[in-house]
């Protein structure tokens, strides 16, 4: 089943988020205190049409976070000390597949990346990061009392990390490049596996279940698939 550049496996294992409770906690990190420039990145794939926050230090004050409204649209936000800069993706991303997600502060702009692609900026000119006391979350907003928390995460969030510099645009895509998600973690529902160990253009496979062939396949009877040419994916 064909996937998006970059986003055919993975070097590491997801993490489920049920919307409601899970979160993971990096304590009280001070690791981009200070800082004046900033990048965030995550692989994750999300259904909900609730807000959820994917990485971000935020809680009882604005420190950076990326997040989904409930539009599906991804919002970031990083604070410099005296104000904050909040860019929104003029798409929505929820529906279910992974994206590869950069956000970037380069001391002028916040900007938001998907699968390699601008698509949403704000003006954040100078300053630093600010040290506050709010923990540093997956998943949930979590509040330095370590009890309070807000913005429950509902997906799968892969491969998070923090960088202490701006990314590049050949950066960002580099890295989508090299965003991996495993098969098994791409889809929900496998209903059109197949049962072959290998296969050339012509050679017939059998679907688990029949039915409908996967994209870049030829149905060759009740319920065997073909691998289509024409197509490049199989």
């Amino acid at each position: 089943i064909p996937v998006a550049s970059g986003l055919a496996g993975i070097d590491s294992q997801g993490l489920h988020f049920d919307g409601a409770a899970g979160n993971v906690s990096c304590g009280d990190s001070t690791i981009l205190d200070g800082a004046t420039k900033m990048s965030m990145e995550a692989i994750v794939s999300t259904s909900a049409t609730a807000a959820g926050l994917v990485i971000g230090k935020s809680h009882a004050s604005e420190c950076f976070y990326v997040r989904f409204d409930a539009d599906g649209k991804l919002r970031a936000t990083i604070n410099n000390g005296s104000g904050n800069g909040t860019a929104v993706s003029a798409s929505a991303y929820n529906d279910g597949d992974p994206k590869h997600i950069v956000i970037t502060w380069d001391a002028a702009t916040v900007s938001i990346y998907v699968n390699g692609n601008l698509d949403g900026t704000a003006t954040l000119a100078g300053g630093s990061i600010p040290n506050t006391s709010d923990l540093l979350g997956l998943g949930a907003q979590l509040h330095g009392n370590g009890t309070s928390r807000a913005s429950f995460f509902d997906g799968i969030i892969y491969r998070a990390r923090l960088w202490n510099k701006s990314l590049s645009q050949p950066e960002v895509t580099a890295s989508y490049e090299n965003a991996t998600v495993p098969f098994a973690d791409q889809y929900g529902s496998q209903t059109d596996l197949v049962n072959a160990n290998s296969a050339g253009s012509g050679t017939a496979w059998t679907g688990a279940t029949g039915g409908t062939p996967p994209d870049g396949w030829e149905k060759g009877g009740t319920s065997t698939f073909t691998i289509d040419s024409s197509s490049g994916s199989g």
